[in-house]
């Protein structure tokens, strides 16, 4: 099973700022990847749930006026 405390430990993640070579660069990119699809991942969920409420406030507003 991936444990990410390992791999956080083991210094995957971070780069080593002597020798920087395509490995290290590459590690700093996947950062950056990893880091936008987890904030996109949120914004996708804050509208699905925004989504969700405001419509079933809609459709009680709309009960109550007919």
């Amino acid at each position: 099973m991936l444990n990410v405390s390992t791999i956080l430990k083991s210094g995957f993640f971070t780069p080593s700022i002597e020798n920087f070579g395509f490995i290290d660069s590459l590690k700093v990119m996947l950062r950056g990847m990893l880091s936008i699809f987890v904030v996109t991942a949120v914004l996708i969920l804050l509208v699905v749930i925004l989504n969700k409420y405001s419509r079933k406030k809609k459709e009680k507003s709309g009960e109550n006026s007919k």
